[in-house]
């Protein structure tokens, strides 16, 4: 499945590729907060941080972009391991605690299977 992209679209985000514009706002939501708890992003995650991670995006490990209307609000990874995946997922501190994370990400799970 990673080999094609996800594109979904949920009550309130849409599920779609991530763009080398992404880039300021993929930095932007991408603090300390997040970095913590991922291992793979460095500390700080600076906007060329964010072009390599859009960039190397494909494969086996494709990131997509999570929109509320317009603004990037998350990412979710999913990752091909073996004939299983691993779906991972970050979201800006201001797009927590609402709902938005569990939402989009059951969708791509479902989408999954």
């Amino acid at each position: 499945m990673t080999e094609t992209l996800i594109r979904l679209t949920t009550a309130r985000c849409r599920i779609d590729r991530l763009d080398a514009a992404d880039a300021p706002a993929l930095a932007a939501i991408t603090d300390a907060s997040v970095t913590e708890q991922v291992h793979f992003l460095p500390t700080p995650f600076t906007e060329s941080d964010a072009r390599a991670l859009i960039a190397r995006s494909g494969g086996d490990d494709v990131f997509h972009a999570v929109r509320e209307g317009a603004a990037l609000i998350g990412v979710i990874g999913v990752h091909r391991r073996g004939r299983d995946h691993e779906v991972g997922y970050w979201f800006a501190a201001a797009a927590r605690g609402r709902g938005l994370a569990r939402e989009a990400v059951a969708a791509v799970v479902r989408d999954l299977a």
